[in-house]
């Protein structure tokens, strides 16, 4: 017995050319998927590549705020060379400071980056020096910090790290060296915080009287303008 399809029946009553017509129908409908797919792959790409190539408007780091000058009480403590130090030491420059201890190796080595800025930027003036104070008293013996020092580029003439009784560092810390943080919302102050990626300006009395990011590459350069000039020689004639 035959089986093809007798030619007097019309070929829409024809099982096997209506299961063909099927198939083509799932494939036309398939092939529109997948074209539609990729169109729409492809319009997404071009939109992420679009937003990725625009430019960030971020805003720059803002100074924290900080109620008044902080004087720095009086103190002992000792420098990477196992000297001691005093407060009356620090006086009668303005001293560029932050918070570090010798084991770091993210964020104070930013901060001691742009002090080395810093560093590099006051050569020739007598008025002004860099303060590292440990946040680690009791690991950051003076040997640990003069190894913090070499791996920071720090010219120790001119650039003190100090260490000491943690009672006395943990005491500058908490009176000098914390920041009000404010919230974004209320810009009401919300929490204080001691803010090792920070650094500090400390006038020729002893007064901490800014505080800037450290992590902006251009803190170095905020800090020097905010720095008084020297003033100029007298040059009025005789």
């Amino acid at each position: 017995m035959s089986n093809r399809a007798d030619p007097r029946t019309p070929s829409h009553l024809d099982p096997s050319v209506a299961s063909r017509e099927a198939q083509t129908s799932r494939g036309e409908l398939l092939f529109i998927l997948i074209s539609v797919g990729l169109s729409l792959l492809a319009i997404l790409g071009v939109v992420i590549w679009k937003i990725s190539t625009l430019p960030l408007e971020v805003a720059p780091p803002q100074e924290a705020a900080m109620e008044g000058p902080r004087p720095l009480f009086g103190f002992t403590l000792t420098n990477s060379a196992g000297v001691r130090v005093t407060r009356e030491n620090l006086r009668g420059r303005w001293t560029v400071a932050n918070l570090v201890c010798g084991s770091c190796s993210t964020t104070c080595l930013r901060t001691s980056a742009e002090m080395a800025e810093v560093q590099k930027r006051i050569d020739g003036r007598s008025d002004v020096q860099l303060l590292s104070l440990t946040l680690d008293p009791r690991s950051d013996s003076p040997v640990a910090l003069a190894r913090f020092a070499d791996r920071v580029g720090a010219d120790t003439s001119r650039w003190t790290l100090l260490t000491g009784d943690p009672d006395t560092v943990h005491g500058i810390i908490q009176s000098c060296f914390v920041v009000e943080q404010r919230s974004p919302v209320s810009n009401r102050p919300s929490s204080w915080s001691v803010q090792a990626d920070r650094l500090f300006l400390i006038d020729p009395d002893g007064n901490v009287v800014r505080s800037f990011p450290g992590l902006d590459p251009s803190a170095h350069t905020r800090i020097l303008e905010a720095i008084p000039p020297v003033p100029a020689p007298n040059t009025a004639a005789r």
